[in-house]
């Protein structure tokens, strides 16, 4: 009695968690666009602007645009994810940093227009 139990999402790969947010995001009629990274020397890169969210969620029947950066809980953003977030709020584009520990908020956010 009064044991912890560990939290599961404190050990989730960056991977696995966008995996389950684009299933939810999937399950509530979002499209979703993810720009795979590929592998050049050995290192991690991705075509575009550096510094753009993992994801864009777009809902078809206008319930929003969703610029989606998916960090581990002990991730950190880059400058370059800084400076983009910065400039998609300073244009009024809704703008979520979102966690595994955050899961409720983002089936709430995801799921909000069933509720309307």
């Amino acid at each position: 009695m009064g044991e912890r139990v560990p939290d599961a999402s404190a050990h989730i790969s960056e991977r696995m968690w966008q995996d389950k947010v684009e299933q939810v995001a999937i399950i509530n009629g979002w499209i979703v666009d993810h720009k795979i990274p590929m592998r050049f020397n050995g290192r991690p890169f991705t075509t575009g602007k550096a510094g753009m969210p993992d994801l864009i969620l777009i809902h078809p029947r206008g319930h929003g645009i969703l610029f989606v950066e998916l960090k581990t809980e002990r991730g950190r953003l880059s400058p370059a994810q800084i400076e983009v977030a910065a400039a998609l709020k300073a244009n009024g584009a809704e703008y979520h940093l979102w966690r595994p520990s955050q899961m409720h908020e983002v089936e709430e956010r995801l799921g909000r227009w069933r509720k309307q």
